[in-house]
């Protein structure tokens, strides 16, 4: 009996374009999703009534709303064709954003940090800057005092109100 020798080699993965079809779909939203491997969103396609050529027509705009193609299709495999055709740019077009956002993340949390930083030395420049208030109680020992004075005006009243036994 023979057997074959399999070889581990790792499959190098590729980005591709997924096209997410949506089933139920109200009047002025998107039908279809196309996005990359990464889940990067490269465009949308809308489907409307033409009633002047009474067909269907679907236009296709990138992620930040603008047409993708001068022309609309007029079936879902010809849009698909199309886009297809221009993967490489497009794949190209949203590797190039999420690096700018992932940027953009990245310069933002830095001015997050230096804002905390100068908030947190400008808060021990002020506390090392005042005089020392004295310890003022906290709630729980008000509360207990606060307790105590009640059960003290208990006792007191409770001693007046009762009456008086003869034996």
């Amino acid at each position: 009996m023979e057997t074959q020798k399999t070889t581990n080699s790792k499959k190098v993965g590729k980005n591709q374009i997924v096209f997410i079809k949506y089933s139920e779909v109200d009047k002025g939203q998107h039908y279809l999703t196309m996005v990359d491997s990464y889940r990067n969103i490269l465009g949308r396609a809308y489907k409307s009534y033409n009633p002047d050529t009474k067909n269907f027509e679907i236009k296709i705009e990138d992620h930040n709303g603008k047409p993708m193609f001068s022309e609309p299709f007029a079936n879902d495999w010809s849009m698909e064709k199309a886009v297809l055709q221009n993967k490489d740019q497009l794949m190209k077009d949203a590797h190039q954003r999420r690096l700018e956002a992932k940027g953009k993340d990245q310069s933002i949390s830095k001015v997050i940090d230096q804002d905390a930083e100068k908030k947190l030395k400008k808060a021990v420049k002020q506390s090392q800057s005042k005089p020392e208030v004295e310890k003022q109680p906290d709630k729980v020992e008000l509360r207990q005092e606060e307790l105590h004075q009640v059960r003290e005006e208990q006792e007191r009243v409770s001693d007046h109100d009762e009456p008086e036994i003869e034996v």
